[in-house]
C-alpha cells in the first residue's frame, strides 16, 4: 500500500507565502536598479557620439494608459560622410511618462522644427552611423524616480527576504509554539515563554545595519552626483532629489551607532521573574547588560502600552498606558558576570493584553536609557503582558522582595523632565521649569523646519506657485513651534488662597490666579510624541467647567501623574 504523502507544515506554508509576498518587491527593485545602470551606460556611450543635424520627417505624440503620461515618436533623416540615414530614436527614454516637462518640451521643439522644416541637432555613432539619437539628456528626475522604486521596493523585498532567511529558524519555532499552545499566546515566542527577552538592539546585527545602509547608498549613488549638479545649474527641484543622499547619510550614522553600541555595551537581555506579566500584577525582573557601566544619572526605564490601528489610508497610534522610573546605578548588582538593573512596574487592572496580530495591535514595550560620554545606552524590549486569573488589585501593590529590589525615588522622573519642586513649612508649593529643558526635541524640529523653508524658498525663486507659499508657511509655523518648545517655561505657586501660574515664552508670560475653592481637578493630555517619548500638557479645570493649561510639554505620563498628585495634595491642605 502506497504511503500517504506528509502534509506541508504550517511553517513551510507561511515562509512560502512571505517569500511570494516579498519577491515582487525585490524583483521590482532589482529591475529598477538594472534600468538605472542601463540608462547611465547608454548615456556614457552616447556622450561620445558626433554631433550632426537632422531633418524631421514626422512627429507625433502618444499617450499612455494615464492621459497625463505622454511620449514622443519622431522619424528623421541625417547625413554621415555623404550617405543618408533615417532613424526614429528620440531620447534615452522610449516609454511614456509625466515626470517633469521633458516630453512636452521636446514635442513642442520637434513640432515647430517639422513645421518650419528647420534642421535639429542629432548625435550619430561614428562607428555605426545607422545609430543616432536626437536628445541625449540624462534626466535626473527620471533617475530619482527609478531610485525611489529601487530604494523603497527593492529595500523592502531584498532586505525582507534576507531577514526571512536569517530568522527562518525563529519563525519556524514560533509557528510550532502557536500550534502547540493555541490558547496561551504568551508561549508563542520562546523568549517570552522562558522569560529571557533579548532587546531589539541585540537582535539588530551590526552587519545587517551596515548592509541596509550600504544598499541604500549604492543604489542611490547617482543622486549623490546628479542632485548637486542640478542645484548648481539653478534647477532647485534638485533639492527634492537630494532627499535620497540625506537619508543615506542618516542610515550611515544609524549603522555606525549600532556598531559602536554593540561594541561598547554588548548584548542586553530582560530576565523576567514571572512570565507572562499579569495584568493586575507586576512586571518584576532585571535588565542584564553584558558589559557593565555605571551612569551617573542612573537608568531611566519606561514601560508603555501602545495601540496601533491599521486602516486603508494609514494607521493611528495611541499610548494607552505609560509608567517610568529612574534606577540609580547603586541598585544594580552583578549577576552571572552581567550588570543587572532591577525593574518593577505595577500593571493596572484596566490595561489591555498584548495582541500582535490583526489590524489592531497592542504592544507592551519596556525601554531603558542612560546618558554616558559618547554614544548613549538605549535598549527596548517587547514584553508579554496578558490578562489571566492571577491578576488582582492586591497583587499590584506587592513589590519584589528579591535581591533585585531597587531604591525608588518617586520624584526622579520629575527631575529628568526638568521640573523643580519646592515646598516650605507653611504649605506653600512652588513648581518651576526652565526654558531649554526639551532642547533635543526643539533642535531636531527646528533643523527640519529650516531645511523645509530653505528648500521651498529656492523653489519659489524659479516656480512662482501659491502651493509653495502654503508649504513655506507650514515650514515657518513648524519653526515657530520649535522655538515655542525651546523657550517654554512655567512657574506654578500654590498658597493658602489661590493657584497662581505663568506659562509661556519667557518674555510674554502673565500671572493668572484661580482661587483654591474654584478648582475642580487637574488632568493631563498628550500633545505630541517623539519615538517612545510622550510630551503632555497639564490642565486645571474649575467647577464652572473651564480648563487652562498651567504647564506645557511635560515629558512622560509618569511625570504628569506625579506632578498632579503633588498639586492635588497642596490644594487640599
Amino acid at each position: 500500500m502506497a504511503e500517504k504523502p506528509k502534509p506541508k507544515s504550517k511553517f513551510t506554508s507561511s515562509l512560502g507565502c512571505s517569500f511570494l509576498f516579498l519577491f515582487p518587491f525585490a524583483a521590482c527593485g532589482i529591475f529598477m536598479i538594472g534600468l538605472i545602470g542601463w540608462t547611465l551606460i547608454q548615456w556614457a556611450t552616447i556622450s561620445h557620439w558626433e554631433e550632426g543635424t537632422a531633418t524631421i520627417l514626422e512627429v507625433k505624440v502618444r499617450y499612455g494608459d494615464d492621459s497625463d503620461s505622454m511620449g514622443v515618436n519622431a522619424r528623421y533623416a541625417y547625413e554621415w560622410e555623404g550617405e543618408t540615414f533615417q532613424n526614429d530614436r528620440v531620447s534615452l527614454y522610449g516609454g511614456t511618462d509625466n515626470v517633469g516637462s521633458f516630453q512636452k518640451r521636446i514635442y513642442k521643439e520637434l513640432k515647430q522644427s517639422h513645421k518650419r522644416k528647420a534642421p535639429v541637432p542629432c548625435f550619430i555613432n561614428p562607428q555605426k552611423p545607422s545609430e543616432a539619437i536626437l536628445y541625449r539628456d540624462l534626466r535626473w528626475e527620471m533617475i530619482a524616480f527609478y531610485s525611489v522604486f529601487a530604494e523603497v521596493f527593492g529595500g523592502i523585498g531584498v532586505c525582507g527576504i534576507v531577514l526571512m532567511l536569517v530568522y527562518r529558524e525563529s519563525i519556524k519555532d514560533d509557528d510550532i509554539l502557536k500550534a502547540k499552545y493555541p490558547k496561551e499566546p504568551w508561549k508563542w515566542k520562546r523568549d517570552w515563554m522562558e522569560g529571557n527577552i533579548p532587546s531589539s538592539g541585540s537582535t539588530t546585527f551590526p552587519g545587517g545595519a551596515i548592509f541596509v545602509a550600504s544598499y541604500w547608498n549604492i543604489v542611490g549613488l547617482p543622486m549623490w552626483i546628479l542632485a548637486p549638479l542640478e542645484i548648481f545649474k539653478g534647477n532647485y527641484w534638485g533639492l527634492v532629489g537630494f532627499i535620497i543622499p540625506v537619508i543615506g547619510v542618516l542610515l550611515i550614522i544609524w549603522a555606525t551607532r549600532v556598531k559602536i553600541r554593540r561594541s561598547k555595551y554588548g548584548l542586553t537581555t530582560l530576565r523576567l521573574l514571572d512570565t507572562p506579566v499579569v495584568i493586575g500584577g507586576r512586571l518584576n525582573g532585571a535588565i542584564l547588560i553584558e558589559k557593565p557601566f555605571y551612569p551617573e544619572n542612573g537608568f531611566e526605564c519606561t514601560l508603555q502600552c501602545e495601540e496601533r490601528i491599521s486602516r486603508d489610508k494609514g494607521s493611528d497610534t495611541q499610548i494607552l498606558y505609560e509608567d517610568s522610573e529612574v534606577i540609580g546605578y547603586e541598585a544594580a548588582i552583578d549577576v552571572e558576570g552581567h550588570l543587572a538593573v532591577p525593574v518593577s512596574f505595577a500593571i493596572p487592572l484596566e490595561c489591555v493584553s498584548t495582541d500582535m496580530e490583526g489590524s489592531r495591535t497592542v504592544a507592551w514595550e519596556l525601554s531603558v536609557e542612560a546618558s554616558v560620554p559618547g554614544v548613549d545606552y538605549t535598549e527596548e524590549f517587547i514584553v508579554p503582558v496578558f490578562k489571566t486569573e492571577q491578576g488582582t488589585a492586591e497583587l499590584q501593590v506587592q513589590d519584589s522582595s528579591t535581591a533585585w529590589e531597587k531604591i525608588k525615588d518617586p520624584d526622579a522622573p520629575l527631575k529628568l523632565a526638568g521640573i523643580r519642586i519646592e515646598q516650605d513649612g507653611f504649605g506653600k508649593l512652588n513648581v518651576t521649569t526652565q526654558m531649554g529643558r526639551n532642547f533635543g526635541l526643539a533642535l531636531w524640529l527646528g533643523i527640519f523646519s529650516v531645511i523645509w523653508v530653505v528648500a521651498v524658498f529656492f523653489l519659489y525663486q524659479k516656480y512662482d506657485s501659491s502651493c509653495l507659499i502654503i508649504l513655506g508657511a507650514m515650514g515657518a509655523m513648524s519653526f515657530y513651534w520649535s522655538l515655542g518648545i525651546f523657550f517654554q517655561s512655567s512657574d506654578i505657586e500654590v498658597n493658602e488662597h489661590s493657584l497662581e501660574f505663568r506659562n509661556g515664552w519667557f518674555f510674554r508670560r502673565r500671572i493668572q490666579r484661580i482661587p483654591l475653592q474654584d478648582i475642580s481637578k487637574f488632568r493631563y493630555r498628550q500633545s505630541m510624541s517623539s519615538g517612545h517619548k510622550t510630551y503632555n500638557h497639564i490642565y486645571v479645570k474649575t467647577h464652572k467647567g473651564k480648563s487652562k493649561i498651567i504647564m506645557k510639554y511635560v515629558k512622560g505620563q509618569t511625570s504628569c501623574r506625579r506632578l498632579i498628585s503633588i498639586l492635588e495634595e497642596a490644594v487640599r491642605r
